[in-house]
């Protein structure tokens, strides 16, 4: 007899598993409460995210920013958008981000681990076994809550000697390689991979982001 599909997949992640309904919802009343306090000033308009055009139409408003449309490749995209000194501010001293990480995070590490960390380190790990032999510096660039680069992982790369975490938000990784440093302080062309995890969508210049974390990559 055909199996149904429910008995092949006995366990479906529910999104209450990530973001506990009680918790999820105290989080939301703080963060409404706080977003007018970080980013009613200083918003600056900015092209499209995707491809840097700079025809648009609105689309809607969250939180109280408005997303436009891209009319050439369709991209979402907030503008008038934060800067990074208010994000930085942001993540460094809201309540909300503290009552997120403090409850919401903490409440569902094992499945984060289950069902975000370990598939990103399996890919991670299938890139650089595949690219490179000489694996010595990794760079895990504004991490927030977990890291993909703790010791198990850290374990699969014997050559690698250094990893930098970098981010106001970050953790400090339990790894004995990773060490918590200021991205000014990385030399370019010295690192080997980059991991920007859950980032970009919260850049205030994605591509310039992405062109800055290249040019700290080896050639």
């Amino acid at each position: 007899p055909r199996k149904n599909a429910h008995a092949e997949h006995p366990y479906q992640l529910q999104e209450s598993a990530m973001r506990p309904a009680d918790s999820y919802k105290k989080w939301l009343q703080i963060l409404e409460k706080e977003l007018p306090r970080y980013f009613s000033r200083g918003l600056v308009r900015v092209p499209c995210m995707g491809c840097g055009a700079t025809r648009f139409t609105f689309a809607f408003v969250k939180f109280g920013f408005a997303y436009q449309q891209c009319t050439k490749c369709r991209s979402v995209f907030v503008s008038p958008r934060p800067s990074k000194k208010s994000l930085d501010r942001f993540y460094k001293y809201s309540k909300s981000f503290k009552f997120w990480k403090e409850n919401i995070v903490s409440q569902t590490v094992d499945v984060r681990q289950s069902h975000q960390i370990h598939p990103l380190q399996a890919w991670a790990k299938s890139i650089v076994k595949s690219r490179t032999t000489k694996f010595v510096h990794a760079l895990d660039y504004e991490q927030k809550f977990l890291s993909i680069w703790d010791e198990a992982f850290i374990s699969h790369f014997p050559m690698l000697k250094r990893v930098s975490v970098t981010g106001l938000a970050s953790q400090e990784s339990e790894a004995p390689l990773a060490k918590k440093v200021s991205l000014d302080r990385i030399k370019p062309k010295s690192v080997d991979i980059v991991t920007a995890l859950d980032v970009l969508d919260r850049a205030p210049d994605p591509r310039e982001t992405i062109k800055t974390l290249a040019s700290l990559c080896r050639s």
